[in-house]
């Protein structure tokens, strides 16, 4: 985005009354560029809030199930586990 120069030096030929009129204009410009940046800001957090909402209810979806993956989960929840002091230990077990 470019910045706008000012041209300081128009205005040091200018009465105090048009100096004191580009004033007023000059603040409710800035006014008014205030509120839509803010209005900007606004619609773009609510937009953000609104995709992470629908992202996190997109993930919490169960649209995808393995099957294997769900039993395993059940297994663990219940506390139906097998327990093993090592890797060796669990490869014996895993061959019974």
């Amino acid at each position: 985005m470019q910045q706008a120069t000012i041209d300081y030096q128009k205005y040091e030929s200018m009465s105090k009354r048009t100096i004191f009129n580009h004033l007023l204009k000059a603040e409710a410009k800035l006014s008014s560029l205030e509120q839509d940046f803010k209005n900007k800001i606004a619609t773009q957090k609510e937009l953000v809030k609104f995709l992470r909402a629908k992202t996190k209810s997109k993930i919490d979806e169960k649209n995808i199930s393995i099957p294997a993956l769900d039993e395993a989960i059940r297994e663990f929840e219940n506390g139906d586990v097998i327990k093993c002091n090592d890797f060796a230990d669990y490869q014996a077990k895993m061959r019974e």
